[in-house]
């Protein structure tokens, strides 16, 4: 069985009251204020850990651009050398045969033609 506990009112005298209450005081405001210069110190580290982030995060993103940018350029050189290389050998066609070449420029207008016609009725 459980012991009963009596609860005893403690009796403070007036001069006990206000030592006791001015002793939290004092211990909250010191607290409050060792809590301020933590937060303040905590701030001041997450600022600046954030500022170091975010010149990391700048660097990186420059080099993203000048590589996407590098790729960019070689792909549009590629492109360049690609389509002049097809050019060219289609002037060569044209040259060596001109009577194909405008057979077959005949030949494609007049099937577009017919094409065309079919869908305008």
């Amino acid at each position: 069985m459980a012991k009963r506990t009596s609860h005893k009112k403690r009796k403070t005298t007036k001069a006990q009251k206000p030592v006791g209450i001015d002793t939290l005081r004092s211990d909250i405001d010191k607290l409050a204020g060792d809590l301020r210069e933590m937060f303040h110190h905590v701030g001041a580290k997450g600022k600046d850990k954030l500022l170091e982030n975010k010149k990391q995060l700048d660097s990186l993103i420059k080099t993203l651009k000048d590589q996407a940018e590098e790729k960019r350029d070689k792909a549009r050189d590629y492109l360049r050398k690609k389509n002049r290389k097809i050019t060219d050998k289609g002037i060569k066609q044209i040259e060596e045969k001109p009577l194909t070449a405008v057979s077959a420029a005949l030949a494609t207008g007049l099937v577009l033609g017919m094409l065309l016609r079919r869908n305008d009725m």
